[in-house]
């Protein structure tokens, strides 16, 4: 099997973060790229999902019940307490 090279521009923080995680994987960065490579093969696009995460309506009307102080409860002391408050 012939191999290349591939060169490719990236953030010098997202390198060193990159680099860090593969060797936390015992990854080449040569591998893991080759591994993403295959797997965009594989799904014939990219192997995940990609979108823009949006906030039920539920947890929107939550947050903006919290910006606007309503329906607060707690503090609480213990874990108890707080417990207690969700079985109510």
């Amino acid at each position: 099997m012939a191999y290349c090279t591939v060169s490719a521009r990236m953030d010098t923080e997202v390198k060193a973060e990159f680099f860090q995680v593969c060797e936390e994987l015992g990854l080449s960065p040569s591998t893991a790229i080759n591994i993403f490579a295959k797997a965009m093969i594989r799904k014939n696009g990219f192997p995940f999902v990609l979108q823009i995460e949006k906030p039920s309506q539920e947890t929107m009307k939550a947050i903006e019940e919290a910006i606007e102080e309503k329906n607060l409860v707690g503090p609480f002391s213990t874990g108890d307490d707080v417990m207690n408050s969700l079985k109510a």
